[in-house]
């Protein structure tokens, strides 16, 4: 098969992982919203929507509506969602990895090779429009998404401390119990996202290939904010010659950038398990603590609160990491039309 269609066929794959992020983006959103005030303002995705409502219809009034949510069909949702997405990183990593495997083979046979670039994919590639820096900002690249894999083993421990201490209700029996477990629980820090560059709450990336810059904002109340921000700068067309070394160190080097979706796969994977453990022992605490009859409303309420789930990891998982991975599936969409 030529290089071109293995390059069209991959952008085909490119698309259907676009939506299948997209899907779970938009159910992300929804759980990350207080369980029992659910607003459904979503255009289109329709059946998704209404999966959505039916999921959420059964939401009570009672003091442990979170063993409820958790095991409803939002959740139920979420989590096909993000096995759809994880599925989706397998796909694209393999699309990519024959292409660039089969472009390091064909320019064994040639000495340079000549390419002519757009504007526009100048301005995709690059981080300030300039095409001669293409192997340096790729290098940018490649540091941010390391800074991006240590952040999501980092949350995923932080999950596992705080499921290590949420069980601990499940042979609670008086007030004072759930309290300092509660308490124990609100000492646990979220983990902070080790950017590039720090100035007081905010950390920030280099500028990144199209002009992109990822930020970690932590508010007062603790709760961090990821962003994706930057336009692209203005790319001029370029047309250059590059040496076999130099074509074959942006291809290895385009390698790294495609394994993160190989690492996504995993922390998507470890991610779904974690939700799955949690779903069980919110389930098993509330079964304990709706035997207490005589434990304050004080305490069974920072309870639920603690049951209610990490809603800055579910920011992470849902919001933040499907924006990267549409981000570098394109730029590494890029970087192969360049050679394809």
């Amino acid at each position: 098969m030529s290089t071109r269609r293995m390059y069209r066929e991959g952008l085909e794959n490119h698309l259907d992982l676009i939506e299948e992020l997209r899907a779970m983006e938009i159910i992300g959103k929804e759980l990350n919203k207080q369980p029992n005030r659910i607003q459904i303002e979503v255009a289109g995705n329709e059946d998704l929507v209404e999966g959505l409502k039916n999921g959420m219809s059964n939401l009570g009034s009672g003091l442990f509506q979170v063993s409820k949510w958790v095991g409803g069909q939002a959740i139920t949702l979420f989590s096909k969602g993000l096995s759809a997405a994880g599925n989706g990183l397998v796909r694209a990593f393999s699309d990519n990895d024959t292409l660039i495997r089969k472009l390091l083979q064909d320019i064994s046979r040639e000495q340079e090779q000549e390419v002519t670039v757009a504007a526009a994919k100048v301005a995709l590639l690059t981080c300030e429009g300039d095409f001669d820096k293409l192997s340096g900002d790729m290098n940018t690249l490649i540091r941010a998404l390391e800074q991006l894999d240590k952040h999501s083993k980092d949350v995923l421990s932080f999950l596992d401390k705080q499921l290590l201490v949420a069980r601990k209700l499940k042979s609670a029996s008086t007030a004072d119990q759930i309290l300092k477990i509660t308490e124990e629980f609100d000492g646990l820090k979220y983990p902070v996202f080790g950017l590039s560059h720090s100035s007081g709450n905010k950390h920030t990336s280099d500028v990144l290939p199209g002009g992109k810059v990822w930020e970690f904002v932590t508010a007062e109340n603790g709760a961090p904010k990821y962003l994706m921000n930057g336009d692209a700068p203005e790319g001029a067309g370029a047309s250059i010659t590059l040496s076999k070394s130099e074509v074959s160190a942006v291809l290895n080097n385009l390698n790294k950038v495609n394994a993160m979706h190989k690492r996504l796969k995993q922390s998507y994977d470890s991610y779904l398990s974690f939700l799955k453990s949690w779903a069980e022992m919110v389930k098993a605490v509330d079964a304990n603590l709706a035997k207490l009859d005589k434990v304050s409303g004080t305490a069974m309420s920072e309870a639920e609160k603690l049951l209610a789930g990490e809603p800055n990891a579910l920011a992470f998982y849902s919001g933040f990491t499907p924006r990267v991975v549409s981000y570098t599936d394109r730029y590494i969409h890029g970087v192969l039309g360049v050679f394809a």
